[in-house]
């Protein structure tokens, strides 16, 4: 047991060890500073700028952002991670064009619901694109019926 001595009174007294849950923050708040420092090296640009090759190359055209669709820009846009457990050795399928919008939106979906961040990381984050991309195709046939109704009635 560590202990520590009090500097007024001059007694001893044990130090208290970190709970489980400040032990798991700690180690949280350790990773979340170098993933920090990953997403700002020189080392993550690379493999931006390799994955946008090889996007190319495999789809022979530009990418999109998987929920909205709209034209993916390496200087502007995000490619989310599926999963972290290869943080620094990213395979190419381990990441997802998203523009950040919609990179927020995957992962505050995730983080808000128990049922998404129950599941492991790459199936979550797969299936709430998917089910993302699905609610805004809805979304738009609804609009366009609704605009052809407004048109149709004018």
């Amino acid at each position: 047991m560590l202990i520590d001595a009090l500097p007024t009174t001059g007694r001893v007294r044990p130090v208290r060890q970190l709970s489980k849950h400040a032990k798991k923050s700690a180690k949280r708040d350790e990773y979340r500073a170098r993933y920090a420092a990953y997403i700002s090296s020189a080392a993550w640009r690379a493999v931006r700028e390799g994955w946008l090759d090889e996007y190319r190359l495999r789809n022979n055209m530009e990418p999109s952002c998987e929920v909205c669709g709209r034209e993916w820009e390496l200087a502007r846009d995000d490619l989310h991670h599926h999963t972290y457990d290869r943080l620094t050795a990213e395979a190419f399928e381990d990441l997802a064009p998203l523009c950040r919008s919609c990179h927020d939106l995957v992962h505050d979906t995730v983080r808000g619901s128990r049922h998404w961040s129950r599941m492991r990381d790459t199936a979550a984050s797969r299936k709430v694109i998917d089910r993302l991309r699905h609610l805004r195709a809805v979304h738009r046939q609804q609009l366009s019926r609704h605009s052809a109704g407004q048109e149709g009635a004018a």
